[in-house]
């Protein structure tokens, strides 16, 4: 099976999420449409986005978010954040609603804890590094276990059979184990996914190569979703950030270097199974 062939597996994986959310989907693109001046929202992005605040549910994780993450912040209001940000924000949320309807409450019990534990912290990464958005945290950090949650919708058995194979993993996944039976990896579903919800090539690139890759790689587009995997997996095995040199840009500035690994340790000493903003979607 060649690759092109892998891909149009992947997409046929979107039809488990129809009917598809319109409205968000509109959001994501006036969102990611070119701004007129620098990352600025336009007047226009910025009501879309407030628009799917009238949402309680959506409303509630939003301000949530706000309260949680309030010692990184560098703005007032969530509606000042980047547009990248923004996104990544309504993707957490709906990635994590989503799954709970997917996926039967006990089977998913089995990945929720890790899911959510990767969530907030992938986001705290984010809102760290400046060479990061928080679109590029949700999608490291949620991206695959997304699409495992339907794999489980065309195959229970085989969910099973992945999940029990990531737990004795420590949740390092398995592209071999994918493709032989997925015939695609999880990160090729996760970039059909994010096409169907507005996003365009650009904010995926790099995302399949990058987190497949052992070693550092040389393109950006790759290196930032690698750090933020390298960095994930070391906090969570080791309680520590990765002990080896690495872009400046993807290392908290010395101003919010004490606030970022306070909430580290916070997220990593008191994780309950489940991420208390994204509980209120």
């Amino acid at each position: 099976m060649g690759l092109d062939d892998s891909w149009i597996i992947a997409e046929k994986f979107t039809i488990f999420i129809e009917p598809l959310p319109s409205s968000l989907i509109t959001v994501n693109k006036l969102l990611l449409e070119k701004p007129s001046s620098g990352d600025t929202l336009s007047e226009v992005s910025k009501q879309s986005f407030k628009r799917l605040l009238a949402s309680q549910s959506f409303h509630k994780s939003v301000e949530a978010f706000r309260i949680f993450y309030s010692p990184l912040l560098e703005v007032d209001e969530v509606t000042e954040l980047s547009p990248q940000d923004l996104v990544g924000i309504n993707l957490a949320i709906y990635f994590y609603s989503k799954l709970k309807s997917l996926v039967n409450p006990e089977d998913l019990a089995y990945i929720l804890p890790r899911l959510s534990l990767e969530l907030d912290l992938a986001t705290a990464l984010s809102l760290g590094f400046s060479g990061n958005s928080i679109l590029d945290g949700v999608l490291t950090a949620a991206g695959r276990f997304f699409a495992l949650g339907l794999i489980y919708k065309e195959d229970p058995k085989l969910y099973t059979e992945y999940r029990r194979l990531l737990r004795s993993r420590s949740f390092k996944f398995d592209e071999d184990f994918e493709k032989q039976k997925f015939k695609c990896t999880l990160s090729q579903i996760a970039v059909a996914i994010c096409l169907t919800l507005g996003l365009s090539n650009k904010e995926v690139e790099g995302y399949v190569t990058g987190l497949s890759s052992e070693l550092p790689p040389t393109q950006k587009s790759e290196y930032k979703f690698w750090i933020l995997c390298k960095w994930l997996n070391t906090l969570i095995d080791t309680k520590e950030p990765p002990k080896f040199e690495h872009r400046i840009e993807f290392y908290p500035p010395t101003e919010k270097e004490t606030a970022f690994f306070e909430l580290l340790k916070t997220i990593l000493s008191s994780s309950q199974g489940f991420s208390l903003w994204l509980e209120q979607s």
